[in-house]
């Protein structure tokens, strides 16, 4: 019988799986809102035009890209690799995008569908980074294993 490696500070390997795909997931759907916002692909609404980041649609994107892609494909990456601080950036992560959620809907003023969603993703991120060893990682550059 083979006794199965769990990586140390992260937990089950299902559990692995589940943060690398939602990560990915939020990562994939962040960028991509990020370049049709770029590309100038996505209607703003009269309301969001007046705030100061909403109403530079590519100010928006490189924001969206910064605040929840970048983070999303560390922690994706970092899942992946199997490294010791994801429970840090699984936490760092799903705080970003439910605050860039939250702060979506205060600018722009409606309310979609797939916000509800992403609060909920941010949620489970959160939830899993608590969820792990119990001790604070070292996020010390250099010192991932």
């Amino acid at each position: 019988m083979t006794k199965e490696t769990v990586v140390p500070g992260f937990g089950r390997p299902l559990r692995r799986v589940g943060v690398g795909v939602l990560a990915a997931t939020t990562a994939a759907s962040a960028c991509l809102g990020a370049v049709v916002l770029i590309a100038r692909g996505l209607s703003v609404s009269a309301v969001a035009t007046a705030s100061p980041v909403w109403g530079h649609p590519v100010l928006a994107g490189i924001t969206l890209g910064v605040v929840v892609g970048a983070p999303s494909i560390w922690l994706a990456w970092l899942t992946c690799s199997g490294d010791t601080r994801t429970d840090a950036i699984a936490l760092l992560s799903g705080a970003l995008v439910i605050g860039w959620t939250a702060t979506e809907i205060a600018m722009v003023r409606e309310f979609g569908v797939i916000q509800p969603t992403y609060l909920a993703g941010g949620a489970v991120l959160i939830w899993l980074g608590r969820t792990g060893t119990g001790s604070p990682p070292d996020l010390t550059p250099g010192r991932s294993r």
